[in-house]
């Protein structure tokens, strides 16, 4: 990346394209994090009070840890933008080999 930088083919991005593109449902938050919580709840009685967890249960649990761990780190991406963007190519002054 720095070397593109360096090479003049960085985007300015404004703090106002960031804002409009970071919007998110909160109803939807909700819900998900609401049903991945009751997954680990039940799972987690279950096996505390010596219930079998089925291979499904133990796998969708997974799938929500994951689900969890890649939510923390799209926490703020873009979401439902209202503004497009375009990007454009300079012409470069070397050949491709």
């Amino acid at each position: 990346m720095l070397l593109l930088v360096e090479r003049g083919h960085f985007i300015t991005i404004s703090k106002q394209d960031i804002e409009d593109r970071s919007k998110a449902n909160l109803l939807q938050e909700v819900l998900v994090i609401t049903q991945v919580g009751w997954m680990a709840v039940q799972c987690a009685v279950r096996e505390a009070r010596g219930l079998p967890i089925s291979l499904l249960e133990l796998h969708t649990l997974v799938h929500a840890v994951c689900a969890i761990i890649m939510y923390a780190f799209w926490f703020k991406s873009p979401w439902m933008s209202e503004t497009s963007g375009s990007l454009t190519r300079r012409r470069s002054k070397t050949r491709r080999l």
